[in-house]
């Protein structure tokens, strides 16, 4: 039986700073409990991307929940860390039970490592009804890449995805569109233009508390008048994004949250809220979606 690393507790940060580090895990098995009964067993690869806000520290984390969509979310955040005997733990309001999580959100991370290595993750789903999430690498302590096929598959596919499509600096000119409301379409489609503008970050994103470096700007602009509110042509304001998926035929973005400036200064804005796919075809851009995750609205643009 594998002994996990464990830790001097420290519960809350309360003897003290936990360092908080961002990670990436690529998991081979899967299992759902409910009330001690494993209900689902999946052997598959689950990628989870967990980067740490260096403004707020909380780790907003990205998981690739595709097989099991129906029991958890796919982009969730934590606030509170603390080191029990055999893990680290990642939690939201845990004095008072997770209160305030909505659906599918967990309120729990616990974070297994051995030898160093992380090497088991459990998600605590409290909402509609009460699941553990175990995910497990099944990989023995450091391995080197020679021996570790997922990380030779996982780099292997980067590297040809690379080469396939570059995202930087992308203008996308569409000549139509169609909006969704929960997946329904309405209102027709509609004959107007307009242009879509990814850049790269570099210098950070005007009204956005950010450092350059990290992800991509979104843009949309109308290409037929002035937006009747801002008075200028831009459609959709600036939103930074990074990649949580990317493959030969389909680029996916999501924003994270950050601070933005108001009138009254900076305040917390959830740019989870908006998404992007890019879908391609033979290396060009044959449509994009963009996602507003909130009030689940998807509007396709078309060439």
């Amino acid at each position: 039986m594998k002994t996990y690393d464990t830790f001097i507790p420290n519960f809350l940060e309360m003897q003290g700073k936990i360092e908080r580090e961002s990670f990436r895990f690529i998991a081979d098995n899967c299992k759902i409990w409910h009330k001690g009964n494993c209900i689902a067993d999946i052997d598959s690869i689950f990628e989870i991307e967990a980067v740490v806000n260096s403004f707020n520290g909380e780790i907003e984390v990205t998981f690739d929940n595709s097989e099991i969509s129906e029991y958890i979310i796919d982009y969730f955040s934590f606030a509170e860390i603390s080191l029990t005997n055999d893990r680290v733990l990642w939690s939201n309001n845990i004095l008072n039970g997770g209160a305030g999580c909505e659906e599918y959100e967990p309120s729990i991370m616990s974070l297994f490592y051995y030898k160093g290595i992380l090497s088991r993750i459990y998600f605590n789903v409290y909402q509609p009804s009460e699941v553990l999430i175990e995910l497990v690498s099944n990989q023995e302590g450091r391995i080197e890449d020679v021996e570790n096929p997922l990380k030779k598959i996982a780099e292997s596919l980067q590297e040809r995805n690379k080469k396939q499509f570059d995202l930087n600096n992308i203008t996308f000119i569409s000549n139509s569109h169609q909006r969704y409301e929960n997946g329904i379409p309405v209102k027709g489609l509609q004959e107007s233009r307009r242009s879509v503008k990814i850049e790269e970050n570099v210098n950070g994103c005007e009204g956005y508390n950010i450092k350059g470096g990290d992800g991509y700007i979104v843009t949309i602009f109308n290409l037929e008048g002035n937006h009747p509110m801002w008075g200028n042509n831009i459609q959709m304001t600036p939103k930074p994004m990074r990649i949580i998926s990317k493959s030969s035929e389909k680029i996916v973005l999501r924003g994270y949250r950050v601070e933005a400036m108001t009138p009254f200064g900076w305040t917390d804005f959830n740019g989870a809220d908006y998404g992007f796919s890019i879908f391609i075809k033979n290396g060009e851009i044959e449509y994009c979606i963009l996602h507003m995750h909130d009030r689940n609205i998807d509007i396709k643009y078309f060439k």
